[in-house]
C-alpha cells in the first residue's frame, strides 16, 4: 500500500454546506420510508409475542434501553452476578437521548428511538458530505448518501438501536480528523487545541455510545502519525511515512542522550516534524470513555471490572483472543456440514461483514488515510474473538462509510463507472437485508454461534 501519495484530486472549493444539507434532509426522509417499510414482516413475524415490547422492532437491543428508560441499570442478583446478564453492557448516551426525548419532549418510548435514529442519520449524511470535502472526493455531499445502503445486513441500520447514534457520533470523529490542519502561528495553535478537546470529547461519547469504539483506537493512532507526516512534509520533511514514525519515536525516547554515542548522529539531527494532536486525543477520550464506565459499573455493582467481565463472560466468543487457530476453524465452518446447519451460514455472514469493510481498503481509488485505517479497525475485533454482530458494528462505523463514498465517487471527469460502484452497492444492500428480515430473522438467526463441536 503507497502511503506516500495522496492519490485524491486536490480541488480547492468551499465546504458544501447547501448540498450537505440538502442531501440530509432527504436521507432522513428516505430513513423514515425504508424504517416503516420493514415494520410489514417485522410485525408479521413477531405479531402477538408479548416480548416484543419496541414496536416497530423485535430487535433485542432497542427492548433493553427501553427498560433502561423505565427501569434503570440493573446488577443481577446471585452469587455470580457476572456471568448474568445486565443492562449495564448497553452503553448509556443512546439511552439518555431516549430518556430525554420521551421526558422533555412527551414522546413515548416506542417511536422515541425511531426519531432519534431518524436525526442521527441526518446528522451523518451532513458530516459525511464535509468529511469527503476534507479528503478532496467530487460530489462529496452527493456519495455521503453511501452509508444509508451498507452492503451487509443493511436493514440493521433502519431498526430503532444504537446503530445510528453511533455513526453519527463517529463520523463526528471522521470529520475531526479530516480537518486541513490551522496554519502555524499563534491563532493557528488555540485553533488546534480546540478541535483536539473536541475530539477528546467526542471520542468519550463514541465509546458510551457503543463499547465498539474501542475498535478504533488503534487507526486513530496510525491517522495521528499520517496526518502528522503529511504536516512535517509541508515544513520540509523530506523522507517517508515509516522513516518519519522512528523519527517521532527517536525524539521521544526517555533514554535519548545514552544512544547518541551509540548510533549514527544523523539520527538526531534537528528535523522539522510537526504534529496533528487530533486524532491522538481523541483516542485518549475513547480511553477516558473506558475507564469511566468500567469504574461506574464497577463501583454500582460492588464487582471489580464488572463491566470488563460482563463483556468476556456473557458475551458469546467465537475464539478465546488471540486464539488464531480457532479464528480459522471458526470461518472454516462456511465449508463444512450440510446445508440445514445454520451455525455454517453464521461464520459466512460475520465473514462478508468483515470483507465488506477492506473492500475499500483494497482500492487506490481511496484515500491513504482511509485505505490505512480501514485494516486496523479489524485487528481489535478479529483478535478479541467478538465477531458475532459484526454486521450491526461494521455498517454503523462511520470510518467504514467514509470509505464506501470515496469508493464509489468519481475521479475522473468523464467517468461513468460512479453509476455501476452505486447499482453494486444498492444491489447488495437489498439482497442482504432480504436474506436477514425474509430468511435469517424467523429462524432465530443470526445467533452467537462459535466453533460448533459435531
Amino acid at each position: 500500500m503507497n502511503l506516500d501519495l495522496d492519490q485524491a484530486p486536490r480541488r480547492k472549493s468551499r465546504p458544501p454546506y447547501g448540498g450537505a444539507l440538502i442531501v440530509a434532509l432527504i436521507g432522513m426522509l428516505m430513513y423514515a420510508a425504508v424504517g416503516i417499510f420493514l415494520t410489514l414482516p417485522i410485525h408479521a413475524l413477531y405479531k402477538g409475542d408479548p416480548s416484543v415490547v419496541f414496536a416497530p422492532s423485535h430487535y433485542y437491543d432497542a427492548r433493553q434501553y427501553v427498560f433502561i428508560c423505565t427501569y434503570g441499570y440493573n446488577v443481577p442478583a446471585g452469587t455470580l452476578p457476572t456471568i448474568e446478564v445486565s443492562r449495564m453492557n448497553w452503553m448509556p448516551f443512546y439511552a439518555l437521548l431516549q430518556c430525554g426525548l420521551s421526558r422533555l419532549g412527551g414522546v413515548s418510548l416506542i417511536y422515541a428511538g425511531t426519531v432519534i435514529s431518524t436525526l442521527a442519520v441526518g446528522f451523518s449524511l451532513f458530516l459525511g458530505g464535509l468529511t469527503l470535502a476534507n479528503l478532496k472526493v467530487r460530489e462529496p455531499a452527493l456519495h455521503a448518501g453511501a452509508l444509508l445502503i451498507p452492503p451487509v445486513g443493511a436493514a440493521w441500520l433502519y431498526l430503532p438501536g444504537a446503530e445510528a447514534t453511533y455513526l453519527a457520533v463517529g463520523m463526528a470523529v471522521m470529520y475531526l480528523i479530516t480537518l486541513p490542519d490551522p496554519p502555524d502561528s499563534p491563532r493557528g495553535r488555540w485553533l488546534e487545541l480546540i478541535r483536539a478537546g473536541l475530539g477528546a470529547v467526542v471520542g468519550f461519547g463514541l465509546l458510551l455510545t457503543k463499547p465498539n469504539a474501542l475498535a478504533l483506537i488503534i487507526p486513530l493512532i496510525f491517522a495521528f502519525f499520517y496526518r502528522s507526516w503529511r504536516r512535517s512534509q509541508e515544513a520540509g520533511y523530506g523522507e517517508g511515512l515509516w522513516a518519519f514514525v522512528a523519527d517521532v519515536v527517536i525524539e521521544h525516547l526517555p533514554f535519548r542522550p545514552l544512544l547518541r554515542g551509540r548510533l549514527s548522529a544523523s539520527l538526531f539531527a534537528p528535523r522539522p516534524i510537526r504534529y496533528s494532536w487530533t486524532p491522538i486525543l481523541t483516542a485518549a477520550g475513547i480511553v477516558l470513555g473506558f475507564a469511566y464506565w468500567l469504574a461506574y459499573t464497577s463501583l454500582q455493582s460492588g464487582v471489580p471490572n464488572y463491566f470488563l467481565q460482563q463483556q468476556l463472560n456473557v458475551w458469546g466468543r467465537a475464539w478465546y483472543p488471540g486464539n488464531l487457530g480457532d479464528l480459522l476453524i471458526y470461518f472454516g465452518q462456511i465449508f463444512t456440514g450440510d446445508l440445514s446447519s445454520p451455525w455454517r451460514y453464521n461464520p459466512a455472514w460475520n465473514l462478508a461483514a468483515n470483507l465488506s469493510a477492506l473492500i475499500p481498503a483494497a482500492s487506490p481509488r481511496v484515500p491513504p488515510l482511509i485505505r490505512g485505517m480501514l485494516p486496523l479497525m479489524l485487528l481489535l475485533l478479529l483478535y478479541s474473538g467478538a465477531v458475532h454482530g459484526s454486521d450491526r458494528y461494521i455498517l454503523s462505523t462511520a470510518l467504514v462509510a467514509v470509505g464506501w463514498g470515496c469508493w464509489i465517487a468519481p475521479q475522473g471527469e468523464n467517468e461513468r463507472w460512479a453509476a455501476v460502484r452505486w447499482g453494486v452497492l444498492f444491489l447488495l444492500a437489498v439482497v442482504t437485508s432480504y436474506v436477514l428480515v425474509g430468511l435469517m430473522f424467523p429462524v432465530g438467526e443470526p445467533q452467537a454461534w462459535g466453533i460448533v463441536s459435531r
